[in-house]
């Protein structure tokens, strides 16, 4: 109980004190803890007998193993494996989160809310957007090689777990200097045709080529066999509904957000116009996973990762310039706390077993506050 009183109180303190720096440490002690201690979650189990039967998990992403490996070289159990990378790879997220904004604590309180809990049982795909998230830095900070640096973490991420190759697609919002018009209608049209290329079996395909030649076409070919056995329709259905939701929901808060791109900021040598832009298309781009879901159903995690990116453009919202601006600054305010809420409620509460799995078990379920 006294986790899940402190998660309350630390969620609303951070959204009032956007600048505290106390209040970050704090609050990266508290996450943690939260998730280094976990134990008893939906997956948890799982990555215990993946790190002691790392042989049987042929399959398993390459960098992730050794990273295992090394841990086991030390005889570091699971929980203290979990412990340690828990805090480098929160370390990592922090310094992105304080590089892009000065009211990082806005953003915690949000990333939180949603999707920190599920991050805590689906910690592989969490390392490994960590990691593509530092390249998201690197590409708006770095003023040589920025794409390269982009690229070589994707990979890596990718090297953890799979799924995160997706996210190379964001490189093309970045390179491509069209309007934010036209990339939509661009990206609405290759939707279309991506679906109509799942329903003739081509993308299919062109999936298990592209994967082979990555050195994932086993990988591919087992995901999408678990998919077809573990998801129904209606499940895959769910998830898709989601992602558009989602999507709508991020889409709000950037048209609140346009009529203040005229003023450029520049923040730890990134520039915040530049970044807003980016991000608004890449929210699009990410349209993209929809057919992918009959792939791999736990696809949508995709557009979880991105979260993050979307509340650090969130907090780079000013409200000091003038009644329109102010408008827009509550609107989009309100609209991203109602995401986080409304995703928070939607995926961790009001689906019964993801509440007894996920949830209850992440505020329950620590070592540092068993009964």
């Amino acid at each position: 109980m006294i986790l899940l009183i402190m998660f309350i109180v630390l969620v609303i303190a951070n959204m009032v004190f956007p600048r505290n720096k106390l209040l970050t440490g704090i609050s990266f002690i508290y996450m943690w803890v939260l998730m280094g201690w976990s134990y008893g979650n939906a997956d948890y189990e799982f990555y215990v007998l993946r790190y002691k039967s790392t042989a049987t998990y042929y399959t398993l992403e390459p960098l992730y193993v050794i990273l295992q490996n090394i841990a086991k070289s030390f005889e570091f159990q699971y929980s203290t494996f979990l412990i340690l990378m828990s805090f480098i790879f929160l370390l990592i997220r922090f310094f992105v989160i304080l590089k892009f904004t000065d009211k990082p604590n806005y953003v915690i309180s949000l990333w939180m809310l949603y999707p920190f809990i599920m991050d805590i049982v689906q910690i592989r795909q969490f390392y490994a957007t960590t990691i593509v998230m530092l390249g998201i830095y690197f590409l708006f900070a770095s003023k040589k090689l920025g794409s390269v640096k982009f690229v070589i973490c994707v990979m890596l991420a990718t090297l953890i777990h799979s799924s995160n190759l997706v996210y190379m697609l964001l490189l093309v919002p970045y390179l491509w200097d069209f309007s934010i018009k036209k990339f939509k209608r661009v990206i609405f049209l290759m939707v279309i045709v991506s679906i109509t290329m799942l329903r003739t079996g081509l993308l299919k395909i062109l999936g298990q080529n592209v994967a082979t030649m990555l050195g994932f076409g086993v990988k591919f070919r087992e995901t999408f066999i678990a998919a077809n056995r573990q998801y129904s329709l209606n499940n895959l259905y769910y998830y898709v509904f989601q992602i558009v939701v989602l999507f709508i929901l991020c889409e709000f808060v950037f048209r609140k957000i346009d009529c203040i791109k005229s003023d450029i900021v520049i923040n730890n040598g990134i520039n915040s116009m530049k970044f807003i832009e980016w991000a608004e298309k890449s929210n699009w781009i990410l349209l993209l996973v929809i057919p992918l879901v009959w792939f791999s159903g736990d696809i949508y995690r995709i557009q979880h990762g991105f979260l993050t990116i979307v509340y650090i453009v969130a907090s780079l919202m000013t409200r000091n310039k003038g009644l329109v601006i102010k408008k827009s600054y509550l609107l989009g305010k309100i609209a991203m706390c109602l995401t986080a809420l409304l995703f928070f409620y939607w995926v961790l509460l009001y689906v019964p077993s993801l509440r007894e799995t996920v949830f209850i078990p992440a505020f329950y379920n620590n070592r540092l506050f068993m009964n």
